[in-house]
């Protein structure tokens, strides 16, 4: 073991930002809020309209199983 050399490295620890996110992922992190956003606002009337339908298919269900 003594016949090889010693390997040195060098440890950069990334300075975090609000209690636990690396710094470098801060851009990452503020392009991919509002695309979420943007998407979700496009996205959510599909998805309300879908769950909707659902819904009334089940109220429609109850009430005949009521009556």
């Amino acid at each position: 073991m003594s016949d090889y050399g010693k390997v040195e490295f060098i440890a950069i620890l990334e300075p975090l930002r609000f209690g636990g996110i690396p710094e470098t992922l801060l851009p990452t992190i503020a392009f991919l809020i509002p695309l979420v956003l943007v998407a979700g606002f496009a996205v959510f009337p599909a998805i309300h309209a879908y769950v909707e339908g659902v819904a009334r298919e089940a109220r429609a269900e109850l009430e005949e199983k009521r009556s």
